[in-house]
């Protein structure tokens, strides 16, 4: 069995209102997390220095990802949880630590579970300005620390980490990023203008 690759499936997603992803194939998104499962499972019945632990763990975090954005919660923590296990098991480094502990992050604000996100983030963008390895995934965090306080009406706070991930995105030039966050601090100005409006 080989690891699906992701581009053989439809992984697209767009943004709602509330900023959540939305899978826009969800049969698609469920078969590739379900053959991948299918050979994460293979790999964990190898010893520990037959797996391909590197592919294990990039695997299990897209999973993960794709199961939270199809609201599968209690499988998409299950499987972040493992694989930011192996990263420490493994001694993986900061970098890889610092995204599968953000997926996990991000898994918990899905979850509604507010302060255990929130600490996680705050402990790996302490990562991310400490360890040079894990420097250049800083905009990321900036970006989900903006969303989990919009998701908790905070939305002053909220467009503080997404205009600070939006000067980070602006330097590497990536339009797709850029857009990103561009959305969501758009959709927390309208939030605040709304506000403003009524208690005029």
């Amino acid at each position: 069995m080989t690891v699906p690759a992701a581009q053989d499936f439809n992984l697209a997603t767009h943004f709602d209102a509330e900023l959540l992803e939305v899978s826009d194939d969800p049969r698609s998104a469920y078969d590739y997390c379900r053959q991948g499962l299918q050979w994460v499972q293979t790999e964990m019945a190898k010893s520990e220095a037959e797996r391909d632990v590197q592919n294990l763990v990039n695997l299990m975090g897209n999973i993960a990802h794709q199961l939270k954005i199809l609201q599968h919660l209690d499988d998409a923590l299950q499987t972040i949880e493992a694989a930011v296990a192996l990263v420490e098991l493994n001694h993986l480094g900061p970098r890889q630590w610092a995204i599968q502990s953000l997926r996990l992050a991000d898994v918990h604000r899905y979850r509604k579970e507010f302060t255990e996100s929130r600490k996680l983030m705050e402990k790996v963008l302490q990562i991310c300005e400490s360890a040079e390895p894990a420097k250049d995934y800083k905009h990321f965090v900036l970006q989900h620390l903006g969303k989990l306080y919009f998701d908790q009406g905070e939305n002053e706070l909220a467009l503080s980490f997404l205009q600070q991930a939006l000067e980070i995105r602006k330097t590497q030039a990536d339009a797709s990023l850029i857009l990103s966050t561009e959305m969501a601090i758009a959709a927390t100005r309208a939030r605040l203008e709304s506000k403003s409006d009524r208690s005029s």
